[in-house]
């Protein structure tokens, strides 16, 4: 974590070192988009325009990414749903499956079950986790949000009511965000 530069002008030499554990840069975005899917395999928080993403360039192949993931999300009555932070090639962060469970999966963020809840609790529940990353590079990483639908292939839905949202407080629309936190390493 040690700069040196030098000044040939003036045969300088200077050596400089940044703090290891400084917040290096931020970067945010907010998901205000709707959304709604009955995949059982992953695919992207998405309203078809904005995508539940971030992207961030480390100034430091030692550096630490802490990524923050707030999500609004419900399912249907009886049927699951899990969320994953993917970074192009892999799972980032979450949960890892016991050995010989077939039918668990490592990386998992987040899982809600809506075993048997009354229809009027079907507003979304809001999930929140911050987890760590070492990319190791100084090429830049995008981190996305991403879900499937369990059991039964049920849909689940994105920062919005269950069902058709009424003209009322309690069905409005909420947000969903990724921070990133650049760390010196």
């Amino acid at each position: 974590n040690i700069n040196i530069t030098t000044n040939a002008g003036s045969d300088e030499l200077t050596i400089a070192a940044y703090d290891v554990g400084k917040v290096l840069q931020v970067v945010h975005t907010s998901f205000t988009g709707l959304m709604s899917s009955n995949s059982t395999s992953f695919v992207d928080i998405t309203d078809g325009s904005t995508t539940l993403q971030a992207s961030i360039t480390p100034s430091a192949d030692s550096s630490k990414i802490l990524i923050h993931v707030t999500l609004n999300a419900q399912t249907q009555r009886d049927h699951s749903v899990v969320f994953q932070l993917w970074n192009g090639s892999e799972a980032v962060g979450g949960g890892v499956a016991p050995g010989g469970a077939s039918g668990r999966q490592d990386g998992i963020l987040f899982q809600h079950w809506n075993f048997n809840f009354d229809p009027q609790m079907y507003s979304p529940l809001s999930f929140s986790t911050v987890v760590e990353d070492s990319p190791n590079t100084t090429s830049e990483v995008t981190y996305t949000v991403r879900g499937a639908s369990g059991t039964g292939a049920g849909t689940f839905y994105i920062n919005q009511n269950l069902y058709t949202p009424l003209d009322r407080l309690e069905h409005s629309y909420v947000v969903s965000s990724i921070t990133l936190y650049e760390i010196a390493g």
